[in-house]
């Protein structure tokens, strides 16, 4: 591929990839299961969308930052595998002791809240999954794609919420954060 050519498609993946973040502001970031299971989704659908865009380009290593997403993620996953009492006392004695003042026995998974950990394992690897697809999109000659594609998310976003009223106060933001 020469330097200054882009496989076809590189626009329609960016715009593609802007609106799986966007949307998840715009729902407050992964606060449901439901929601968590379709952002997830659409992080695969975008990273498979810049796969296919970009099957020219090599495929990028994986990066310290995306290696770490992945480590958090099979950390958290690994707190929903259930353990004997003895081993949960041991690797997870805050985790042992509440379940065991609670339900009277210390053996379990490591999480309290297995649904919350499941959805933040979810989180983590959409997350790995949409940066390594934006980062194959740059790689691809795709960057001027994917800054317009997101300035123009920004702006629906925010007019949106101009529109409603409530930006500034419960609005959340890009990445569920809220403007205060």
């Amino acid at each position: 591929m020469s330097a200054g050519a882009r496989p076809l498609g590189v626009g329609l993946a960016s715009a593609v990839l802007v609106a799986v973040v966007v949307a998840g502001g715009a729902a407050g970031g992964a606060t449901t299961p439901s929601f968590a299971a379709a952002f997830a989704a659409a992080a695969l659908v975008a990273a498979g969308l810049a796969s296919l865009v970009t099957r020219d380009v090599a495929t990028p290593r994986v990066t310290g930052a995306e290696a770490a997403g992945l480590a958090c993620a099979a950390l958290a996953a690994a707190a929903l595998v259930p353990l004997p009492a003895g081993l949960a006392g041991v690797l997870a004695p805050h985790a042992a002791a509440s379940r065991a003042e609670a339900v009277g026995d210390a053996a379990g998974p490591a999480s309290l809240d297995a649904g919350a950990t499941a959805l933040a394992t979810l989180g983590l690897v959409a997350w790995v999954f949409l940066a390594r697809a934006a980062r194959r999109l740059v790689e691809a000659g795709g960057a001027r794609a994917l800054a317009r594609a997101t300035a123009v998310g920004v702006l629906v976003h925010a007019g949106a919420a101009l529109a409603r009223g409530r930006y500034g106060e419960d609005d959340p933001l890009l990445l569920g954060w809220a403007m205060k």
